[in-house]
């Protein structure tokens, strides 16, 4: 007996066998059987279903009446016997796969009505497409953290879970709206992101990642073709592509990042050819050639809301970036620029390249954060900056950092007028050996007009050599003409009256760490030094820490300059110096007490470190220091010779730091004396190291 097989989609039904030989109502039957099975497989959630199911099961009970109706009550003749009883089994065979089959279908149907009710009755099924939402954000939140350099496509697989969640995403943009690595996606990724994305804006990234192989990433996706369009190489035209694909989003694109391959090509200002971006916020572009990128192109038109740009190696003319009035943050670092304007197709000589620098500050007026690195000079024509220039003000500016050579920071800070209220001042001078004195003293104004944040420092620190690596390398017998890049040396202050270990200070004027040479370290401080204590007040300053000594254990800082300048801070609280400062001290106890201008009439702290310092001085400022004139300093003489060798005496609790203390007034005043410090007494010619007695030690 053949097979009727039943090919319902989905019933999950067995084929039922054929018998060989039946009635035309047999026939029949067995195709409504087929059918209601198929339908009873198949049943859904719609009322519709259930009438022709129903019809069909009336058919087919009618049918199973026709097919096997009442016998005739009489009996068969003798040789048809056999044939009849034949025929009854082969029709009872049919009747029971009729019936099996009719059974798996009411079983499928029973389990997918059940399996409805466990759905329906799930908490899944009972939320809402707003709390969906909020669910897929979070997934997809989650994997960006997880993976935060490359777009994440798990978007994308919820899409494709169900017809629900598909719905729910499609028209949900949010949930599109992620950065767009262009370097680890596919273009239809790319678009498929773009597309579902709606009218959001877009953040773009082209990076090449953070290792090259012939100036293209080594991690980009390995399904380039989808980039390539008809180009010279396979790599050249994937990145032509990707740079085809940002034109053609350009109106949408809120952030921009790209970094140019170490190739250098293409070269995105002829790759992309126009640069029309009215949503554009953010721009970055980025250089990995020695040799700094000229972009005529960027920023000259069509974005009326920029407001970010960093350039890394990659120059922008002066003007192109004058136009862009809605800046707020400006980073720029280039260097080795070529004479010659290649990019803009013809030679014109570009000695007067940032003649139009002062505009970016004159016409960007939001600016708040600007920072400008450049190692070389500036190309300035003299004949056309204006020296009369009264100042451009910058009232918003909060932060500004320049690392630049002597006479360009001179010139822009001249040219500016800082608020008071910034928060972050940072000067590095880029210096050589070639670099003469009286460009380090024009580093700044002579005013202060331009660096009026001064004013509100309330912790500044004047070094020019780490004062605990000198006295270790003196002890070596190493050489002091270089010193180590780590070690900080400049002008530092904070609007703070401390910082903690490891914050940076707001306020710095300082070298590049690279720079080694000492000579140059102490040139250059001297000159910031005396500028600074002649023009430049803080009333406000409470602490004040002075290391200075040169190779051979002088001081570099000229006593008058320092004294000058703490007559004008009369809220200074906390004073260190270490160094060969004795003179200092001693001229300290002069005009502390002065009967009209007194220095610093609020100091309560005074710690000597790294010096060698005359009891008869110590005595005169402690005198001053404590309001007592006949106060003498606890101590007892050590051995009699005259030289340093003598200090080989002293034992580990001799070296101990000492602190002399006393009140006056409702306030206390202390003196501190640490072991670095050698304090010598005078006796008919001869020096005696003298051991100091302290209120209390301390180790």
């Amino acid at each position: 007996m053949s097979q009727l097989p039943l090919t319902a989609s989905g019933s999950g039904l067995a084929s039922a066998p054929k018998p060989s030989s039946s009635s035309s109502a047999d026939t029949g039957c067995k195709a409504n059987v087929v059918s209601a099975a198929i339908c009873l497989a198949e049943l859904s959630t719609g009322k519709e279903r259930l009438q022709p199911v129903e019809q069909h099961a009336h058919a087919f009970a009618e049918q199973i009446k026709t097919a096997w109706p009442e016998p005739p009550r009489f009996l068969p003749e003798p040789g048809s016997r056999d044939a009849i009883l034949a025929s009854i089994s082969q029709e009872e065979t049919v009747l029971e796969q009729i019936a099996e089959t009719f059974r798996r279908a009411s079983e499928q149907a029973r389990a997918n009505l059940e399996l409805r009710r466990i759905l329906a009755q799930s908490t899944a099924n009972r939320l809402s497409e707003d709390l969906w939402v909020q669910v897929f954000r979070m997934v997809v939140d989650g994997a960006r953290l997880q993976w935060s350099f490359t777009t994440d496509t798990t978007i994308i697989s919820i899409s494709r879970t169900c017809a629900l969640w598909r719905r729910i995403t499609l028209k949900t943009p949010s949930l599109w709206h992620t950065p767009l690595y262009l370097g680890m996606i596919t273009r239809a990724q790319a678009l498929l992101f773009v597309k579902n994305s709606k009218d959001l804006p877009l953040r773009i990234h082209l990076q090449p990642g953070f290792e090259d192989i012939g100036g293209f990433p080594s991690g980009w996706t390995n399904d380039n073709s989808s980039w390539c369009c008809l180009h010279d190489s396979p790599k050249l035209r994937s990145m032509l592509s990707r740079y085809r694909f940002c034109e053609l989003v350009l109106p949408r694109i809120e952030s921009l990042d790209i970094t140019i391959p170490r190739s250098g090509k293409p070269n995105p200002s002829k790759a992309m050819k126009s640069w029309l971006a009215p949503r554009l916020k953010t721009i970055r572009v980025g250089n990995t050639l020695p040799e700094a990128l000229v972009l005529n192109g960027l920023c000259r038109n069509g974005m009326p809301e920029l407001e970010v740009v960093t350039l890394d190696q990659v120059f922008v003319a002066w003007s192109a970036l004058a136009s862009a009035t809605t800046l707020t943050t400006l980073h720029m670092r280039f260097t080795n620029r070529p004479c010659k304007n290649e990019d803009s197709g013809h030679s014109k000589p570009t000695e007067d390249l940032d003649t139009k620098i002062l505009d970016v500050f004159r016409f960007c007026r939001k600016l708040k954060d600007v920072s400008l690195t450049c190692h070389d000079r500036l190309r300035l024509d003299s004949g056309k900056l204006n020296d009369r220039d009264v100042g451009i003000p910058l009232l918003h500016l909060k932060s500004l950092h320049l690392e630049l050579t002597c006479p360009d920071i001179g010139f822009l800070l001249r040219s500016l007028v800082l608020p008071k209220d910034m928060e972050t001042v940072k000067v590095v001078a880029v210096v050589s050996s070639r670099t003469v004195k009286g460009e380090m003293d024009n580093c700044l104004p002579g005013g202060p007009r331009a660096l009026a944040p001064l004013c509100n420092v309330q912790s500044c620190e004047i070094r020019t050599m780490d004062g605990d690596d000198l006295d270790r390398k003196r002890k070596k017998g190493r050489a002091l003409d270089k010193v180590s890049p780590s070690e900080w040396h400049g002008i530092r202050g904070s609007m703070e009256e401390t910082t903690q270990d490891g914050t940076p200070f707001p306020l710095s004027f300082q070298l590049p760490q690279d720079v080694g040479d000492h000579k140059l370290q102490v040139k250059f401080v001297k000159s910031l030094s005396h500028v600074i204590s002649a023009d430049y007040h803080m009333p406000n300053l409470t602490e004040l820490t002075l290391s200075d000594m040169d190779d051979s254990g002088r001081t570099q800082l000229a006593v008058k300059d320092i004294i000058n300048f703490l007559r004008h801070c009369p809220e200074l609280q906390s004073l260190y110096i270490y160094g060969q400062h004795a003179e200092l001290v001693q001229q300290l106890a002069l005009w502390h007490a002065h009967p009209v201008t007194p220095c610093c009439p609020s100091l309560g702290y005074v710690q000597l470190g790294q010096m060698s310092i005359e009891l008869s001085v110590v005595e005169q400022f402690l005198r001053t220091f404590f309001q007592q004139p006949g106060y003498n300093v606890p101590h007892y003489r050590l051995g009699g010779g005259e030289g340093v060798e003598d200090l080989d005496s002293l034992d580990g609790r001799d070296r101990l730091s000492k602190r002399l203390f006393t009140w006056v007034g409702s306030s206390d005043r202390e003196f501190w004396i640490l072991s670095t410090v050698t304090v010598w007494e005078r006796k008919k010619e001869r020096y005696y190291p003298v051991y100091v007695l302290g209120d209390e030690t301390a180790a």
